[in-house]
């Protein structure tokens, strides 16, 4: 600051000098007062101008507080000079800083500063006071005067906490006495919001200061890094979008990053889009297939999620581009332009798929193509594709194969369409409507035939045919005459009550072959073996002795069934009905054996039955035993 007895010499300098002058120098009542950093008067023309100094800013100057009076004189030209000194320029004050105008309808006063006083007093302006765009714990300030700022000092204060000053400030852009400075890393109590009270003060001493209210939000940020979107334009090559980058916690306090691990982002291509979650490091990776709203303008591609470190974790773009998207034309060459088929059965289609790169034609691999409802493919890596549609309906006609144009299909291609002409022999329909297995091993078969024509074959022996597993080795076990009308309704008994049961018609003029649809059934197999009644012949009135052993098929083996209830049948030579004997249970080993009183020739036979649905009962061979 500036001493009383400078500001003392100051203005007797000037007192004198009024006085040496006289009356020349007193303004007139109706003339305004001059503003302090405008000469006082205008020197005769006939002398030659003073010398004029202009201040030099050097940052690491210190000024003195008391700068010697003769310095003072120096710098002003004589009272009695006449050439208009040149005007020392000085920094614009703000508005606060500018005096006023004296009220020109009072009298001067002689004793007022005049010619001889100093420039008034520049205060510093201060500018931007806030935190390091990034970095809430780096202070940032803007500052300029008319000698160098020497000192800065901040109050950073909230409610509920104690005051922290920092005065450790480091210029880096600028020069000392225009620039902008940063503090060292801000030392707070705690994340949250901060006001800002700062003082400035230059090396002439001269002091402003600035409210900045909640300049500091002192908290926790999220950085994504290393983040990058591809490809920078959407075809039919580049379908596909992929983000990646790290998402990392900065904390203001250390200045130190920590991976941001487990933050859900979803990366959207208009309405599709896909989602993942940061790794431990805290990376991504998400890709997914774009389905544009407007294939051929830009498409925005976002990469948003939930900001842990945000107030109440708030809905953050964490990376967004947008690039543009092309479309192009598409069309189909078929191999054959005309087919004669079999009615309902295969109808295949092939050729190949191109689309327009600017002026050639070139394959487009990997797009859906369809022909109807249930022929469907992909083209290959050379555009080309087969279609089969086996339940192709009607007869003769056009028929069409195209571009998919569902959801499946790429959003930068023109769909187009190719077709060809059908010639179809009639097909027959087998439909085996109804059917079950029972627990005797007989499938029931009901159902009926028709034709594409609506005509019945002369020929309608149907054959009955079984599969192991539905696909390949069917084998033919029998056959039957559908009726005139077409239908039929039948239970046949078969060996192996495991697999798939199908019906075929065989090809006749004008028709082809014939396959009903398939049905599977599955029990398992059963059997009593090794069974004998003893003794051949027995006595009329002594018992006769029946043993066996009941089986069921595992695998490709037969193995024993313990613990189930056998009953034991007989009847008498010359008889068709059966008489219920009574039951005996088999043991550990599968086996059973049962005494009854012999009365009459006759057979015997043993029979289990299951008593559910994945079986077959079992029924041994008769034994014939003569009754003496």
């Amino acid at each position: 600051m500036r001493s009383t007895t400078a500001l003392s010499a100051v203005l007797s300098a000037a007192l004198s000098a009024s006085l040496l002058v006289g009356p020349n120098t007193a303004l007139a009542d109706d003339e305004p007062t001059p503003a302090i950093t405008a000469a006082a008067e205008t020197p005769a023309p006939s002398e030659s101008p003073a010398p004029t100094t202009t201040p030099t800013l050097t940052p690491a100057a210190t000024p003195e507080d008391t700068p010697p009076p003769a310095d003072l004189t120096s710098e002003e030209p004589p009272p009695s000079a006449d050439p208009t000194p040149t005007p020392t320029p000085t920094p614009t004050p703000t508005p606060e800083e500018t005096p006023s105008s004296a009220d020109p309808s009072e009298p001067t006063d002689p004793t007022e500063p005049g010619d001889d006083e100093p420039e008034t007093a520049v205060h510093p302006t201060i500018g931007k006071v806030a935190t390091v765009t990034g970095d809430s714990g780096i202070l940032e300030v803007a500052a300029s005067s008319d000698s160098a700022i020497s000192t800065l000092s901040a109050t950073i204060t909230r409610d509920g906490s104690a005051p922290v000053t920092v005065t450790s400030f480091t210029l880096v852009t600028g020069v000392a006495a225009n620039g902008v400075w940063r503090s060292t890393r801000l030392k707070l109590p705690g994340y949250g919001t901060y006001s800002v009270s700062l003082i400035a003060e230059d090396a002439d001493g001269d002091q402003s200061s600035k409210e900045a209210h909640d300049a500091v939000a002192f908290r926790r940020v999220t950085r994504v890094k290393q983040h990058q979107i591809t490809p920078t334009t959407l075809d039919f090559l580049h379908p596909n979008a992929t983000a990646t980058g790290k998402l990392a916690t900065f904390d203001p306090a250390t200045g130190a990053e920590t991976p941001l691990p487990g933050v859900l982002l979803h990366l959207t291509i208009g309405h599709y889009g896909t989602s993942a979650v940061t790794a431990s490091d805290g990376s991504y990776r998400l890709t997914t297939t774009a389905h544009p709203d407007n294939p051929g303008k830009p498409v925005a591609i976002t990469v948003d999620g939930s900001d842990p470190n945000a107030e109440g974790g708030s809905w953050t773009t964490f990376d967004s581009v947008t690039v543009p998207s092309r479309l192009d034309k598409t069309r189909i060459r078929l191999d054959k332009t005309s087919q004669r088929v079999n009615y309902g059965v295969t109808v295949t289609a092939s050729g190949i798929l191109e689309y327009l790169d600017g002026s050639t034609w070139k394959p487009a691999p990997g797009v859906p193509v369809r022909m109807g409802d249930y022929a469907k493919a992909t083209t290959w890596s050379n555009g080309r594709f087969t279609l089969t549609d086996r339940y192709m309906a009607g007869g003769d006609g056009i028929r069409s194969v195209e571009t998919a144009q569902d959801y499946t299909a790429s959003p930068f291609l023109v769909p187009s369409k190719a077709t060809f002409a059908l010639d179809v022999v009639q097909s027959v329909y087998l439909c085996l409507c109804t059917s079950w297995l029972s627990e005797l091993s007989e499938l029931h078969i009901q159902g009926n035939l028709s034709t594409s024509n609506y005509k019945i074959p002369a020929n309608r022996k149907v054959y009955l045919q079984q599969s192991s597993n539905g696909s390949t080795g069917w084998k033919t076990l029998g056959w039957f005459t559908a009726s005139k009308s077409g239908s039929y309704n039948l239970d046949a008994w078969v060996q192996h009550p495991k697999g798939y049961w199908r019906l075929y018609l065989p090809a006749q003029t004008d028709y082809q072959a014939a396959y009903s649809n398939k049905v599977h059934y599955s029990r398992i197999e059963t059997r009593i073996v090794s069974f004998n009644a003893s003794p051949e012949p027995v006595r009329k009135g002594r018992y006769a002795t029946v043993k066996g052993t009941l089986q069921k098929l595992s695998g490709s083996k037969f193995v024993k069934v313990t613990k189930q209830r056998i009953y034991i049948y007989h009847r008498a030579k010359g008889s068709k009905t059966y008489r219920y004997l009574g039951y005996t249970s088999t043991n550990s080993k599968g086996q059973f054996s049962k005494k009854f009183k012999a009365t009459k020739d006759g057979y015997w036979m043993a029979a289990w039955f299951t008593p559910n649905s994945h079986y077959i009962n079992a029924y041994s061979l008769e034994d014939y035993v003569d009754v003496r």
